[in-house]
């Protein structure tokens, strides 16, 4: 019972659907104690030692497995010590020993078959991924997406599958978008989601008391029902088909042309097309995301508009700081160059949080005509429309634990930030018959705008 426990494995109905799946990619995202570890390691296990119940082997030849998890210590303590030295029938390894069949050195454990698992952690580089094939692989949490990567190139020649368990307390958007979204039309793929309670070896008091310490409710949704936290935290949840326009038509000739642009040097350069219309609706109908100097993307601008004259140019006002590379100018300098009537969006203590208040009353269902004001088409913008979908808060950490200050997760939310200093930009200004004057020091009028 000790150094078996795969002889007396009995899944409980999740555990026991996520094995039968034969979807080549598996996730499991589920709630503390229901269940994970022990169901990956059998998983590993059942190929290795080909008694998997409900899968032919995967090679003809011995299996090689990959395990991942997020750190040296959780690897010994949680992955090696409380579930594969307790879970592996010692026949199975070579010379039917733990000791024989594990190298401290290559981290690996030796099958009697010929197959192996080898061990690993995401605090390696990412180099050590790569280079060999692999039948199966378990990611024991989720990795940062350049590991990811490398573990699904490892399975392409071989055909293998890749399992993941995970409790998604503060999961990185690739997880989101790459697995639990893509999972809805591939078939390839499959999410297994479950609640803490389901494990019938867990006593419910146990858990109500771990909970009972977590204030904030989004982790705690994660921690017993294994929901995306990332998701219970979007900005904008509102944001859906009714804003969504699948193909462009050319906006008419009365519509005002508001260009918006979130410049980097170290990266590429989002930029958004929108329209306003005299009744206060904008639409984002162009984007534009290049990586290349001021001149060369100033000249893609002028392409998309298409001769078309701008209302306004609007830029990120971070882009006026010093340069961090080659050049004595700014970036916003070196645009003001290309465009002479460029000028920054609003940026004032709060104001991030007055813009995503703006947009999601833009993004507001109308009565009697049951529309928004606001829309973006997802044919010519395809990153504007996935961002908004997913900008999120960032997770709590343990410095929230006593004042949590929700904040928007800098990552992939260039086009966001143009969209919203568009819609800031544009809700006080007058579009047509005049252009909105900016003071040199006060580069946004809160009072007219309150």
């Amino acid at each position: 019972m000790r150094e078996e426990k795969a002889e007396f494995y009995k899944p409980h109905p999740g555990q026991l659907a996520f094995h039968q799946s034969l979807a080549r990619i598996r996730a499991a995202l589920a709630g503390n104690r229901w269940g994970k570890t022990y169901s990956g390691g059998n998983e590993v296990h059942w190929h290795v030692s080909k008694t998997h119940p409900y899968w032919k082997p995967l090679s003809d030849g011995p299996v090689k497995a990959r395990v991942c998890c997020v750190d040296l210590k959780t690897l010994y303590k949680a992955v090696l010590e409380d579930t594969f030295k307790q879970l592996i029938p010692r026949r199975f390894l070579k010379g039917n020993s733990w000791d024989t069949a594990f190298s401290t050195e290559k981290m690996t454990l030796y099958y009697e078959n010929g197959g192996f698992i080898e061990f690993m952690y995401y605090t390696q580089d990412v180099e050590a991924f790569a280079g060999v094939a692999r039948h199966i692989i378990w990611e024991d949490e989720e990795p940062p997406e350049p590991i990811h990567r490398e573990n699904m190139a490892r399975l392409s020649t071989t055909k293998g599958i890749l399992i993941m368990t995970l409790t998604p307390v503060r999961p990185q958007m690739w997880v989101a978008s790459e697995i639990v979204e893509k999972a809805e039309t591939d078939p390839n793929i499959e999410i297994f989601k479950g609640w803490s309670t389901e494990n019938p070896h867990v006593d419910p008091e146990t858990i109500e008391l771990m909970l009972s310490q977590i204030n904030d409710p989004v982790e705690r949704a994660a921690r017993l029902k294994g929901e995306l936290s990332w998701y219970a935290g979007k900005i904008y949840p509102d944001y859906g088909r009714s804003h969504q326009i699948t193909e462009y038509f050319e906006p008419p000739e009365d519509w005002a042309l508001v260009i918006g642009i979130d410049a980097h040097d170290t990266k590429e350069t989002a930029v958004t097309f929108a329209y306003w219309t005299r009744d206060g609706a904008v639409y984002f109908m162009d984007e534009l995301w290049e990586s290349g100097d001021v001149k060369y993307i100033a000249d893609q601008i002028r392409i998309k508009m298409n001769k078309r004259e701008p209302a306004a140019v609007l830029i990120d006002p971070s882009t006026d700081r010093d340069p961090k590379i080659h050049g004595t100018e700014s970036i916003y300098k070196k645009f003001q160059h290309e465009f002479p009537e460029l000028v920054k969006w609003t940026s004032k203590p709060g104001s991030v949080w007055m813009g995503i208040e703006d947009v999601r009353s833009m993004l507001k269902i109308r009565q009697p005509s049951n529309m928004p004001k606001l829309f973006v088409c997802t044919k010519n913008c395809p990153m504007t429309d996935w961002q908004m979908s997913h900008y999120g808060l960032r997770p709590p950490t343990a410095a929230d634990q006593y004042r949590y200050d929700p904040k928007p997760m800098k990552v992939k939310d260039d086009f966001c930030d143009c969209l919203r200093g568009t819609v800031m930009y544009g809700k006080p200004m007058e579009l047509y018959g005049r252009r909105y004057r900016m003071e040199e020091e006060d580069k946004f009028d809160m009072r007219s705008y309150a």
